[in-house]
């Protein structure tokens, strides 16, 4: 039987901003720091917010900045009671597509 030559596939893991998923645990931790909320309401299937991610999210700069506050990041297709809850206030704001921050 011949040998089979296996190589182990390095991590694709980029740098990034350490997102939270859950709204009311980083509510809480950014009360507890004294630091802001920024939220990020996204779809998966959005060209929009795939470039942000692709480009944007991974540049250093950015995500340093991320230390003054607290990133959370709602799927608006898998979160979509936490979307609708904050929608009108989205609106208010003058959002009208994906993806859209608050702060």
């Amino acid at each position: 039987m011949p040998s089979r030559r296996c190589t182990v596939a390095k991590s694709a893991h980029k740098p990034g901003i350490a997102w939270h998923r859950d709204l009311n645990a980083a509510f809480k931790q950014a009360s507890r720091l004294d630091k802001p909320l920024m939220v990020e309401f996204m779809a998966e299937w959005c060209p929009s917010c795939k470039m942000m991610e692709d480009s944007t999210f991974v540049d250093p700069g950015v995500i340093e900045k991320t230390d003054r506050f607290i990133p959370v990041r709602i799927d608006v297709d898998k979160q979509k009671d936490v979307a609708d809850r904050y929608k009108s206030s989205a609106m208010k704001y003058g959002a009208s597509a994906y993806p859209i921050f608050c702060s």
